[in-house]
């Protein structure tokens, strides 16, 4: 109960300052603008929106983070926290793909996380939007 309304928290936060959407690469804040109609189901368990960045690329975010901790033993702390889902554990020590319930969710979190002491990197799971050439 608590991680769900800890996420409808974060997700109503960035809800508010809509025209703040940001996520952090290798410490650049990076702003996002909706694109329209920019939804896209992938598959069953994750959807994907579509972003502008400032740059003017169209980037992808999906409900998924990349989260990397200096003390792997409180993933499951972070975890009940933050109302995330381990999908993925990597061969790099303290290094995660988790899932969140939704994309906002996964931007809101990621940025919160940043704030936390033991976390070394934490980013929504963002590619770019593939070109036809």
């Amino acid at each position: 109960m608590m991680k769900r309304v800890t996420v409808l928290l974060l997700a109503a936060a960035i809800w508010l300052t809509a025209g703040d959407l940001y996520y952090y690469n290798n410490g650049r804040k990076v702003t996002l603008q909706p694109v329209e109609g920019g939804v896209t189901p992938r598959n069953m368990n994750e959807k994907v929106k579509l972003f502008r960045r400032a740059d003017g690329e169209t980037v992808m975010v999906a409900n998924r983070l990349i989260l990397r901790l200096s003390d792997p033993s409180r993933l499951e702390e972070y975890t009940r926290k933050y109302g995330l889902r381990l999908i993925k554990g990597y061969t790099t020590p303290g290094l995660y793909l988790m899932e969140t319930s939704d994309v906002d969710g996964a931007i809101a979190v990621a940025n919160a996380l940043r704030e936390e002491p033991d976390v070394l990197f934490a980013q929504p799971d963002v590619g770019r939007k593939r070109r036809l050439r």
